[in-house]
């Protein structure tokens, strides 16, 4: 069938279009002066991939191979003559890629432009080769990840004759992970799943570096060297020569990338003055070449944008009724971003549709607010938001993250770190220079009262204020930017001696009024980097203080503060030992009192006073709140807060030795049930503003379930707890629980997924306000519940990857949290 639409002789370039089917596969092949491409899908109706012949299987499927590389590279602006001249530069595959075995999942993980789904293209072009070679090799298939409505298994089922499958498997490309709005941590379960159930199988799976799970097989994708991509460039540009060394250090670095060393070389075929950012560059080329279609692009242009803003809602192809009919199908073919099959239309490229959409957030054709209606929503629209705070002007950027900040801080930090810290958010054409010290001083001073008051009661953990202070009112910001224009010299005081928001430093502010040390700093090359800077400055303050000030805001009677008092008990009379049975209260307080009187001896302030014991830290607050909780609790002895040890004379001498297994798994499943119960403490604490941005508080109420694996006395294995959160979801205003039992001799402890796949994925799809940063991790750990404040320590450790995860803190170490306990 042939479908052809031709213009005057000033009506801008023509446009043939054919149509045919090979395998129950729809083919177009459409070709507008300088376009000329082929996209596929597959029909309804159609059959399995094996009710045909394998010569016929592979040349379809090397056929659609070659159309999708083909796609990849085409970005605007190119002819596809020139897109074939970029077939012969192609890097080598990883080496683990070319060496992966059946049984194995792989992620290959790249940032955006970085070839990563042409790669996954080429090593599946090599599983064709294999598979056309020989008769026992697995079945080559490509999935799109957008495209998974159920499982996996379901959707390679549907493709693959279930003893085929169990014969011979098969090699998968599981495309775009990240571009998956939920549940992409859930596919990624399922990945390691079905290789493990069909082990003569093998899958690759591609995604940005931001992968929602953890353990998991993961290969960098690698970036092009100078050579290669200034040949690309030069191939796609027809320029003699490329100097990549005279270009900016930003597009040197950026065009290692194919897909940017693609664009560049689109760009410096009309102009040799090659825009020098990211976002510059994709924005030039992306106009260019709606300009080029003349007429057609005011009408066109708008129409790319609904596509883009309909495809990010729906998570589908968009049909072309829905956007005005089969008339558009010329125009939108010849723009060269999108693909027309028979289930719709669907952008090219990732980043296209995002772009598109993020214009019509700019050009607010769609309000901010409505992509704020939950965090489901939110998960949907992030990467758009992310480019739209790159690519709009500095007031637009800022009004977006305001915005963003005052409904989710956990989200707008998401979106900090995603579009401002990393290498999408340089954004200036020039290098770095900074304005007057009046105007980034009054940048820096607002933002941080944005962050301090969306952070609510955790702000005084960040930020140089008390929970019912603002930044805004009562603190004022010193600051002097240095000659070069990139440094600036900063501290906070209180207001009174200077009565401004912000002041110029000409000294040193006396040191009693100075909560920040004075201090330098160099800025980065965005245009948003307020947002980044303080946010960064918070979160090395929050480091420091986190651990430390958790018992000062939880509740009377909460779990953080029974452990707190335990710790300083302890401290106080002098054990160190882990089955301390119980101190009686008036020894306690008769210790208590003989500090006192030696702090009275002491010239000088004492505020800060810290009492050194055995390697422990008391503080004069720490007495108060020992004094204030026995007054509280009408009792002569102040007893262990956990099941203490039932082994008086254990054959070995390892702590774990002291309990026998029934006892230690009874003292495990009450620190756990505590440390759930201390989470939910900290977070309604100091994070309530958080919402379900933390991983583990969007997972419960939940169950905590898990295996405890002990060896024999003789062995001196440290005993190891493998557990998962499991959702409840079949129950109503349900509390936390903990589910763990003693794994057999040998048996395995792992937590399987594929138990727990129908709550999980339930859990997360009937509350969508949870399925942003959703909790699919299992964890092995050695067991570490001994000590005066266990429960308080794994919650911390579960809040701090939670935290880290949004870029409130920095990575885990054990040691960084309660060291001392």
């Amino acid at each position: 069938m042939k479908w052809r639409a031709r213009g005057g002789e000033n009506d801008g370039p023509s446009l043939s279009v054919s149509s045919s089917s090979i395998a129950g596969h729809n083919i177009q092949v459409g070709s507008a002066d300088d376009v000329n491409i082929t996209v596929y899908d597959r029909s309804d109706g159609r059959s399995r991939l094996t009710d045909i012949s394998r010569e016929e299987a592979s040349e379809m499927i090397a056929r659609e191979l070659d159309a999708r590389r083909r796609i990849l590279r085409s970005v605007p602006g190119l002819t596809d003559e020139q897109v074939s001249s970029t077939y012969d530069i192609e890097p080598e595959l990883p080496e683990r890629l070319q060496n992966a075995e059946a049984g194995t999942f792989i992620i290959l993980s790249g940032g955006l432009g970085s070839g990563k789904s042409d790669m996954a293209a080429r090593w599946l072009m090599n599983r064709v080769h294999e598979f056309s070679a020989c008769a026992t090799s697995a079945w080559p298939l490509w999935i799109n990840a957008r495209d998974v409505r159920s499982s996996l298994e379901e959707e390679i089922v549907s493709r693959i004759d279930v003893e085929v499958l169990r014969e011979l498997g098969v090699s998968i490309v599981v495309d775009g992970i990240d571009e998956r709005a939920t549940n992409n941590a859930s596919l990624i379960e399922e990945c390691g799943l079905f290789v493990a159930k069909w082990n003569n199988s093998q899958i690759l799976a591609t995604s940005r570096p931001d992968i929602p799970a953890r353990f998991t097989n993961i290969v960098e994708a690698p970036e092009w060297d100078d050579e290669s991509a200034a040949e690309l460039i030069r191939k796609v540009s027809g320029a003699h020569s490329i100097h990549l060394s005279t270009w900016p250090s930003q597009m040197q670095e950026l065009v290692r990338r194919p897909l940017f060393a693609l664009l560049a070389g689109s760009a410096y075929q009309t102009d040799e003055r090659v825009p020098r950012t990211t976002v510059a560059l994709l924005d030039h080329c992306v106009t260019q070449a709606l300009i080029r279609q003349k007429e057609d692009w005011e009408e066109c242009a708008p129409v790319l944008r609904r596509l883009a803003v309909s495809s990010v809602n729906e998570q589908r192809p968009i049909k072309l009724v829905e956007l005005g009919g089969a008339e558009l199908r010329s125009s939108l073919l010849r723009s060269r971003f999108v693909n027309i099959t028979n289930s719709g239309v669907r952008f090219s490229l990732p980043v296209f549709e995002q772009w598109f959409a993020a214009q019509s957030l700019l050009l607010d054709e769609i309000p901010v607010r409505e992509t704020m209606e939950n965090l489901g929503t939110f998960a949907r629209w992030r990467y758009v938001l992310a480019l739209a705070v790159s690519s709009g002007t500095e007031r637009q950027s800022s009004a977006i993250l305001r915005t963003l900040t005052e409904w989710n801080v956990g989200a707008a930090s998401w979106l900090v770190k995603t579009s401002v810290a990393s290498s999408l958010g340089t954004s200036r054409e020039t290098e770095p220079e900074l304005p007057s010290w009046k105007e980034v001083g009054k940048s820096i001073h607002t933002i941080s009262n944005t962050w301090s008051s969306a952070l609510g009661q955790a702000a005084p953990l960040a930020f140089p204020v008390d929970a019912s202070e603002s930044i805004e009112r009562h603190w004022t910001l010193g600051i002097a930017v240095e000659e070069d224009g990139c440094t600036i010299n900063y501290t906070w005081e209180r207001r009174g001696r200077i009565d401004a928001e912000v002041a110029h430093i000409t000294r040193f502010p006396p040191a009693s009024t100075s909560i920040f040390p004075y201090s330098f700093s160099r800025i980065s090359g965005n245009q948003n980097w307020v947002w980044h800077w303080t946010q960064h400055r918070a979160k090395e303050r929050l480091a420091k203080s986190i651990a430390h000030m958790l018992h000062l805001r939880c509740p009377a009677g909460s779990v953080v503060e029974k452990e707190h008092v335990w710790f300083v008990v302890c401290s106080l009379m002098g054990s160190s030992r882990f089955d301390t049975l119980e101190f009686r209260v008036d020894s306690i307080l008769a210790k208590i009192a003989q500090l006192k009187a030696q702090v009275r001896d002491i010239d000088g302030p004492v505020d800060n006073y810290a009492f050194k014991l055995g390697g422990r830290e008391v503080t004069k607050l720490d007495l108060a709140l020992t004094l204030e909780y026995i007054e509280n609790h009408d009792s002569d002895r102040i007893s262990p807060v956990w099941p203490g040890a039932d082994i008086l004379e254990p054959q070995g001498g390892w702590v774990w030795d002291f309990y026998s297994p029934a006892r230690l798994t009874q003292l495990v499943t009450a620190v756990y049930e505590g440390a759930l119960e201390a989470y939910l403490e900290i977070t309604k604490s100091f994070f309530s503003r958080f919402g379900f941005s933390l991983s583990r508080a969007a997972a419960m109420p939940a169950t905590l379930t898990g295996k405890l694996a002990l060896s024999a006395p003789e062995k001196r294995i440290h005993p190891v707890l493998s557990y998962r959160l499991v959702p409840k979801v079949d129950v109503d205003h349900s509390r936390n629980s903990v589910e763990i039992v003693l794994a057999g001799e040998g048996e395995e402890t792992w937590q399987s997924f594929d138990s727990y796949r129908r709550q999980l994925d339930r859990h997360y799809r009937d509350n969508p306000d949870r399925s942003a940063f959703p909790d699919y991790s299992w964890t092995s750990t050695a067991l570490s519940v001994w000590g005066p404040r266990p429960a308080t320590k794994i919650a911390l450790q579960w809040l701090w990857q939670d935290l880290s995860a949004l870029g409130w803190l920095p990575q885990l170490r054990p040691h960084d949290v309660l060291s001392r306990s």
